[in-house]
């Protein structure tokens, strides 16, 4: 009996893993159906994935993943644009993706390309990225950059190559001296206390907001610096006797940093109340880890996202001062 788009089936395999398949279309050279196979260790978790494509299918806004390569992506979009924009417009384009973004993302295959990928590639061009190694380029060269690579993967996602633009989940890096400083204010415990309160409301209805929750938390309660608690792993505490470790830092480049001098790795004690927050959070953590299964990126992060990748700063900040 033929089976309709999104219809699919569940079995156990050898190994003990569960696979799904769904129909996800026809191919066109041989007339005979497309499936998409899902994977999981437990059934209930490939019958999950199952319903959310077959969603996806059933509203027409599924994007089957592209094994194109970005380089080859880029050089075909802006060719084709060749005689649809002006020659300074050509050549702009053509240089950032020859020059900047072809030599370090151009091999990653548009379905495996994400925000983190794009947000390392401008962080290490402001940093390092002068051709003559003396130093990072300019806020503005690197805003080109952004441009380019924002536009070309506009294009992709409305040719229906990707689901959406992952630039849409990037910051990008500024000169500090364009960082307007903010005046120090110093809260009362009455402040802390209400500030604790509303993210903590908030953590129980979103697990999204439940990640950042703990960090800021751990901030007003440790006083670890931001870069601290973001690179701060489960690994780190030691519930037993009540103490933390502070030794490795996420940067803003994105990469994680061990701490070397004594004033910087240092010990602190953690009282009844912290670690009983800690707990609860590495339940909650944890039950999101099973439901996502091999989707879960297990970094063995205290405060990740809910695929498990890292936090970065801006997203932290720009969390804290949607409350503050």
């Amino acid at each position: 009996m033929a089976r309709g788009n999104g219809e699919g089936t569940i079995v156990e395999r050898s190994d003990g893993r569960w696979m799904g398949a769904v129909t996800i279309g026809t191919d066109p050279k041989t007339g005979k159906p497309k499936r998409k196979y899902i994977y999981g260790k437990r059934r209930k978790d490939v019958a999950r994935k199952m319903t959310d494509l077959k969603k996806k299918l059933f509203d027409g806004t599924y994007v089957e993943p592209s094994n194109m390569k970005l380089k080859n992506w880029l050089n075909r979009w802006i060719e084709g644009r060749k005689n649809s924009i002006s020659t300074n417009t050509y050549k702009f384009y053509k240089r950032q993706i020859d020059c900047h973004i072809n030599p370090i993302l151009g091999d990653v295959k548009l379905k495996e390309l994400k925000s983190f990928h794009i947000q390392e590639l401008l962080n290490d061009k402001f940093e390092d990225g002068r051709i003559d190694g003396k130093g990072g380029l300019s806020e503005t060269t690197v805003g080109h950059i952004y441009r380019a690579i924002h536009a070309g993967l506009e294009a992709a996602e409305i040719d229906s190559l990707i689901p959406s633009n992952p630039c849409k989940g990037v910051d990008l890096p500024k000169d500090e001296e364009n960082i307007e400083d903010d005046i120090l204010h110093t809260w009362d415990k009455d402040q802390v206390n209400k500030f604790l309160k509303v993210v903590k409301k908030e953590a129980k209805k979103s697990p999204k907001k439940r990640e950042f929750y703990i960090l800021q938390y751990l901030a007003l309660n440790t006083g670890m610096r931001q870069g601290e608690l973001l690179g701060l792993q489960w690994k780190d505490i030691d519930f037993k006797k009540k103490l933390l470790e502070v030794k490795r830092q996420y940067g803003r480049s994105m990469k994680f940093k061990i701490l070397k001098s004594d004033s910087a790795r240092r010990t602190i004690p953690l009282s009844d109340e912290i670690i009983s927050e800690l707990n609860s959070h590495k339940i909650m953590q944890g039950e999101n880890k099973l439901a996502l299964g091999e989707e879960y990126n297990d970094n063995d992060l205290v405060g990740c996202n809910v695929m498990g990748d890292p936090i970065t700063h801006s997203q932290l900040f720009k969390e804290f001062k949607k409350k503050y």
